[in-house]
């Protein structure tokens, strides 16, 4: 699939904003955990990261959707990035599907040891629906 090209923007929370899971090892933190095409997703820093992230990936299956255009550039807890669910995450004859989410930062997105899946790893999923 190709590439998106969304921006993103640093802002306070969203007043909905609930983090799909918490694992104490991830930096991030993604919600909401299922919506339409064109939902806000909110991917919030909650462990301070070496670099902004420039690249968030969601995979379901050999299927791969790229984020390439963030513009939110926050490193520090608290910070927020913030995309519409791309309308790519719509599979051909499914009313919903789940894909996982992925992170690279400016650091590892040139790093091979990271190439698959991103130095931030996967850190939450998303149900997209009404497909």
């Amino acid at each position: 699939m190709p590439a998106s090209r969304i921006s993103a923007v640093t802002t306070s929370a969203p007043p909905t904003f609930r983090p799909c899971f918490y694992n104490t090892y991830f930096p991030l933190e993604m919600g909401p955990c299922s919506g339409p095409k064109g939902a806000v997703i909110t991917i919030a820093v909650v462990l301070k990261l070496h670099s902004p992230l420039v690249k968030v990936m969601f995979a379901n299956g050999t299927a791969r959707v790229v984020i390439r255009s963030l513009a939110a550039k926050g490193v520090t807890p608290g910070s927020f990035y913030m995309f519409p669910a791309p309308a790519q995450l719509c599979l051909a004859g499914h009313g919903s599907s789940t894909w996982k989410a992925y992170a690279w930062d400016a650091n590892g997105v040139n790093n091979t040891k990271y190439s698959q899946y991103g130095d931030e790893g996967n850190f939450g999923e998303f149900t997209i629906t009404g497909c």
